[in-house]
């Protein structure tokens, strides 16, 4: 129950809050370098940047408006719908890891595959900072994330299936112990992540 309360106080937030300018800074320099394909671009850089920009909200439910329609053109293979609602989510959020799945499927899905590969590339460069910030297994050792959407998609793109979640609380950190299972074995196990950083923005905003 508390973890259902503690989402549901997070995305009810509108904004974080004051605006760090050396961050937006970051965030639009790392954000040119990925859209350049730079091998020097950042995607850890960009994601923890992006936290601290006027960009970054603890939305209510813009968001998820716009991720629904994404999954259900996907799940009937409508690329033309779904690569528009994928548009629209990425204007958002371009750090949304549904919004770059879908474009990169659909885009593949209708012989664009240049543009396919482009959002190969970011979404691989996202997943790998995410996956390069632990391994799961400890709340030493937890995985960062920005958001609860980032969490979910992110365990949901390496093909595992949620079974439960509860709150973790410890040293002056959030984590999310995620119950997962593998859907071939049935085998369950927990995965950790650190959410402190949504945590303390809508605590914040609360204040």
């Amino acid at each position: 129950m508390f973890f259902a309360i503690f989402w549901i106080l997070v995305s009810a937030c509108v904004s974080t809050g004051t605006v760090n300018r050396h961050s937006e800074n970051i965030y639009k320099t790392e954000l040119h370098k990925i859209k350049a394909r730079s091998e020097k671009a950042d995607f850890s850089a960009l994601r923890m940047s992006y936290t601290d920009t006027s960009a970054y909200k603890l939305y209510s439910d813009s968001e998820p408006k716009l991720v629904n329609p994404v999954l259900g053109a996907l799940s009937i293979n409508d690329c033309d719908r779904g690569l528009a609602s994928a548009s629209d989510l990425l204007d958002l959020n371009f750090v949304s890891l549904t919004g770059h799945y879908a474009a990169m499927v659909c885009n593949l899905k209708l012989n664009m595959e240049e543009t396919s590969r482009y959002h190969q590339y970011i979404l691989k460069g996202l997943m790998e900072s995410i996956g390069n910030s632990g391994d799961g297994r400890s709340p030493e050792s937890a995985y960062i994330v920005i958001s609860a959407s980032e969490l979910k998609t992110f365990i949901q793109l390496i093909g595992l299936k949620i079974e439960s979640q509860s709150l973790l609380s410890q040293n002056d950190k959030t984590f999310e112990v995620m119950r997962v299972s593998h859907p071939d074995t049935g085998d369950e196990f927990d995965m950790l992540f650190d959410v402190s950083i949504p945590a303390a923005k809508s605590f914040k905003y609360f204040e």
